[in-house]
């Protein structure tokens, strides 16, 4: 394995990284609307400008490491400056790829699944109650079932986004 492809391995894991991020932080942002009652011009304003930009800069960001690897590491000379022109690690780059998105699907999936628990609990409480949606936990059991599917299909279709994931990068490259 030469010094190239181990960058490329490790900018790719931190796109998929920020998938999960943006996965995680996308929706805390938008929620960020329903905790005020009173708005004023401005401050609507700027929720418009700044959720989209958020959105746009993740999108970017995550477009740059997963298919653009090469550009990033040919504008910071990553390979550069190495003794050795070949790393001796015999695992194929795909491979990593793969046990990545399996590592962060089983992550998603173990992280969720208690708080998904407690989230349909509280809905069945409340349903026993006679008010079926809470106040923001029907919001919430969404994006948890979300979270928690999105953790499953990185687990059992890891195979198949690694192809996607490799195809993408050939056309780009």
């Amino acid at each position: 394995m030469t010094p190239r492809t181990l960058f490329l391995i490790i900018i790719k894991l931190f796109g998929l990284y920020m998938i999960l991020e943006f996965l995680a932080g996308v929706p805390a942002m938008l929620s960020y609307g329903s905790m005020f009652g009173r708005w004023n011009f401005s401050e609507i304003m700027n929720f418009l400008l700044v959720v989209p930009g958020v959105i746009l800069l993740y999108y970017i960001i995550i477009r740059l490491l997963l298919f653009k690897g090469s550009w990033i590491i040919d504008k910071l000379s990553l390979d550069k400056h190495f003794d050795q022109e070949i790393i001796d690690i015999k695992i194929d780059s795909l491979a990593v790829v793969q046990i990545a998105i399996i590592v962060l699907g089983g992550l998603l999936f173990i992280d969720t699944l208690p708080t998904l628990i407690k989230e349909i609990i509280l809905i069945a409480k409340s349903k026993q109650e006679g008010s079926i949606i809470r106040d923001s936990g029907f919001g919430y059991l969404v994006y948890w079932v979300c979270k928690f599917t999105l953790g499953y299909l990185l687990l059992t279709n890891s195979k198949s986004i690694t192809i996607w994931i490799d195809k993408k990068n050939n056309k780009r490259d």
